[in-house]
């Protein structure tokens, strides 16, 4: 038996007319889910470019600050209480001058029985501190944030 179906002027209802209106909205969820997640994406990659910018620019300035205590030396530096220059991406830039920690050290190594203990001089760089100055605009451009990088060990 065949089924039949309602219709009239203002009404036609079919399994087939019901349908239509789905796969445009079912397409316009697909694309909107597609846009979402290409935001989603593009903003990630977005933070892990700025991510690495920022890693290689206080990579440099550690690197200039190295080469700088290696040259001078971490005695005569901390003595000299001078601010240390360096460049980042054709912007020189001054460090402040490193605050240092000074302690007298002794060292013991036993073993195999025998004992050996040296104690250092007073006045042993035990710890050292630079860091950006706090309202720098081209730190802030570099580094990002508030621009201040702390070095200490």
């Amino acid at each position: 038996m065949k089924q039949e179906y309602f219709t009239n002027d203002r009404l036609a209802w079919s399994p087939t007319k019901r349908q239509y209106g789905d796969a445009l909205l079912e397409a316009l969820i697909g694309v909107l889910l597609t846009a979402v997640i290409g935001l989603g994406l593009s903003f990630a990659a977005s933070r892990v470019l700025l991510e690495q910018r920022n890693q290689i620019t206080q990579n440099t300035i550690i690197a200039q600050v190295n080469k700088v205590m290696a040259s001078t030396g971490i005695p005569q530096l901390c003595a000299a209480g001078t601010a240390i220059p360096v460049t980042v991406q054709n912007v020189s830039l001054t460090l402040s001058a490193p605050v240092c920690t000074t302690d007298a050290v002794s060292v013991a190594v036993t073993g195999g029985g025998a004992a050996l203990g040296v104690n250092l001089p007073a006045g042993v760089v035990t710890a050292m501190t630079f860091s950006t100055p706090p309202d720098s605009e081209e730190f802030k451009k570099l580094l990002g944030g508030n621009g201040v990088l702390t070095i200490s060990q």
